[in-house]
């Protein structure tokens, strides 16, 4: 089974996501959230289920899709590890430029990320769930 490592960076993507839908209903937010955080939990299973984007010297870019979304991630075999590198809507023209590696320390400690007001808006832990906190 896989490990999965979201990068600060697809956190950051997550927070984006949800404050913009949450503009106009806070439930499907949450929603869609939720979904694409439990779609990446495939990966632990099957971490080769998306189509390759292109292979770096870490490993393989891999595209997972939900929906509207497309869930970015770098497959290290050897180590049998899943980084989660951004999560970006089928709207845009092509996958961002954030598509490299970040290193796993982009994650805090408890796995998580901190907003502006050093309030975590999201975390999630090894055991695989995804937890909410209201606030900014």
């Amino acid at each position: 089974m896989a490990t999965i490592r979201w990068t600060s960076e697809a956190e950051t993507w997550l927070h984006d996501i949800y404050d913009y839908i949450a503009i106009d209903n806070l439930h499907a937010a949450i929603t869609v959230i939720e979904g694409i955080y439990n779609k990446a939990q495939v990966l632990r299973q099957f971490p080769e289920i998306g189509y390759i984007h292109r292979v770096e010297s870490e490993g393989e870019i891999r595209i997972l899709l939900y929906g509207h979304y497309r869930i970015a991630y770098l497959l290290c075999k050897e180590k049998n590890v899943v980084d989660i590198l951004g999560v970006f809507h089928g709207a845009l023209p092509s996958v961002p430029i954030y598509m490299r590696h970040f290193p796993p320390d982009s994650l805090d400690s408890k796995g998580g990320k901190e907003n502006a007001n050093g309030k975590e808006r999201f975390s999630h832990s090894n055991e695989g769930g995804l937890k909410h906190q209201e606030g900014p």
